[in-house]
Parts: C-alpha cells; structure tokens; sequence
C-alpha cells in the first residue's frame, strides 16, 4: 500500500506542475506585453557587429531573436549567435561590437564575466534579465518577468525572445 502511495504522490506533484506549467502558457502574451510596455530598448546600429549570447534556454531565446532579426530587416542584419562559455573561452566581446547577453537570474558566472570583459573592452553591452535581479551589470538592462512556477521556463524564454529582437 505504501508503493500505491507515493506513485499517487508523484501523480499529484506532476498535476500541480502541469497546472503551473499552463498558467504559464496561458500568460505569456500578458508577459510579453507588460516587458514591452515598460522597456526602453537601445536603438543598436546595423552596421556594426551584434552578439547575441546565453546559456541554455537563454541561448535558445537568443537563437531565435537572431532568427527573427534576419527576418524583420529582410537579411540586412545577421546577427551572431555565440553560446557564452565558447565566448568567453574565445575572448569575449571586441571594441565596436554590440553584446546582447541573456540571462534569466543575470547573475551567472559566464554573464558577469562577459559583461565586465565587454565593457573593458570598449563594446556596448545589453542585459535582458529576470525581475529579481538586483544589481544588474549592462550599459542598457531589459527586464523580462519574474521566475518561472514550472520546471520548463516557458514564460520568461518568450518576452527574452520579444526584448532581444526588439532590441536589435
């Protein structure tokens, strides 16, 4: 009987994540909208080189972004997609580019690093993050929503989508 137990146990977590995993779906345009309506994306130049980077999901939104830049400028601007340890590893951002890193906590090591390199550098530098993020590194910072209920960030990976192509 203790087995039957904890297999409607897990049945019931799985249930109360998936409840929480559509609330999520549910909201996203609501989460789109509030970010676009309180972000005042930096105006970037076309003619200079535009990085977009992140780590896993955030480097999925950022592949996207990129995607939708090509599409929205008609192939004009073709942004780079570089996942942030190979960045880093490569050297960070140069003098003149255009660094868009995203990150949903905006605290990660990888992030922190990029940001300072780039800044040091002489490239500007766009942060698209979570709300609670405190102090958070960037000559412009574009907020997206607050953390995920669900273990699948669906939420929070489409306004970074929206706010990293708005931005470009």
């Amino acid at each position: 009987m203790q087995g039957v137990g904890r297999v409607l146990q897990l049945y019931e977590n799985h249930l109360m994540g998936s409840k929480a995993y559509f609330r999520q779906i549910i909201g996203q345009p609501a989460a789109v909208s509030a970010a676009l309506e309180r972000t005042d994306a930096p105006e970037l130049d076309p003619h200079l080189p535009i990085v977009f980077t992140g780590v896993g999901s955030s480097l999925h939104a950022c592949q996207t972004a990129a995607a939708w830049v090509v599409e929205i400028t008609e192939g004009r601007v073709r942004p780079a997609v570089v996942d942030a340890l190979e960045l880093v590893l490569a050297g960070g951002a140069r003098a003149g580019e255009q660094l868009i890193v995203v990150s949903h906590r905006g605290d990660k090591r990888f992030t922190h690093e990029l940001i300072v390199a780039a800044s040091r550098a002489g490239a500007s530098t766009v942060l698209v993050t979570g709300e609670k993020v405190d102090e958070p590194l960037g000559d412009t910072v574009l907020r997206t929503c607050q953390d995920d209920a669900a273990s699948v960030r669906t939420p929070s990976a489409t306004p970074r989508r929206w706010l990293c192509s708005v931005s470009s």
